[in-house]
C-alpha cells in the first residue's frame, strides 16, 4: 500500500548511542488501512527520500522500518483518521530473532564488523583504529546488536577515545567511528555557525 500522498509528518531520529534509526510517522487513513491490515506490530514500512535536485539522477535514500506500535489514532472526520506510528529500523528486528554464542579473536571493532556483516542485512564501516588488536572474547548468548554494543564498551583508540556504533540516515551502513575522528573532521557549517541567541527570535 502506498501511503506517501497522505503522510502528514515524518520524524526520523538518529542517535549516536544506537546502531539503528527510529521514526514517528503520521498519515491520514482515508481507506481504513489500519483496520484492513489489522496492525499487530512487525509490519514493514519502506521510505524513499530524495532532494528535488537529485530526483532525476536516481540518488535516493531508502530505509526499511518495522512498525512497533500505533502511538495514536484520532478521528478528524467521519471517514478519516490521523494515525501516528512508531517505527524502528528493520535490522533491529532481524537482530532480535538471532543468537550469537561463539568465540572471536581480533580488535573489538573488527569483531563488531564481522558480527554485523554476517548477521544483518547491513554492512559495517570502520573509521578509526583500536588500541587492542588481539582480544579474545566469547559472546555469551546475545543478539548481534546487543553483542556489538557490549564490545563497543571495550573499544578505545591509542589516545583513550571511545568508539560509537550508529546508523546515519544518509548512508546505508552502520558506522563504527571513534570520538577523535569526529572531533577532527571538517565542520559542515563553517560558513553558517550555530549561534545561541534567544533575543534573535524577537
Amino acid at each position: 500500500v502506498d501511503i506517501s500522498r497522505v503522510v502528514n509528518a515524518m520524524r526520523i531520529y538518529e542517535h549516536i548511542e544506537k546502531p539503528y534509526l527510529t521514526m514517528n510517522i503520521s498519515f491520514a487513513d482515508e481507506e481504513n488501512v489500519v483496520q484492513d491490515f489489522d496492525f499487530q506490530g512487525g509490519e514493514k514500512i519502506t521510505i524513499r527520500l530524495a532532494e528535488n535536485e537529485e530526483m532525476n539522477n536516481g540518488n535516493e535514500i531508502k530505509k526499511e522500518f518495522v512498525i512497533d506500535k500505533i502511538v495514536s489514532s484520532t478521528k478528524i472526520e467521519e471517514r478519516i483518521e490521523v494515525v501516528v506510528l512508531h517505527c524502528t529500523e528493520y535490522h533491529m528486528f532481524e537482530s532480535i530473532v538471532q543468537n550469537i554464542n561463539k568465540s572471536f579473536i581480533g580488535s573489538p571493532t573488527s569483531i563488531i564488523e564481522k558480527i554485523i556483516n554476517t548477521s544483518l542485512s547491513k554492512k559495517a564501516m570502520i573509521d578509526g583504529s583500536d588500541s587492542i588488536q588481539d582480544m579474545k572474547v566469547v559472546i555469551p548468548n546475545m543478539h548481534p546488536i546487543e553483542a556489538a554494543m557490549w564490545l563497543k564498551k571495550r573499544s578505545t583508540t591509542a589516545s583513550g577515545f571511545p568508539f560509537f556504533v550508529y546508523s546515519p540516515l544518509g548512508i546505508d551502513n552502520i558506522v563504527i567511528r571513534d570520538l577523535d575522528k569526529m572531533l577532527t573532521q571538517t565542520v559542515q557549517n563553517l560558513t553558517r555557525p550555530y549561534i545561541y541567541a534567544p533575543s534573535a527570535n524577537a
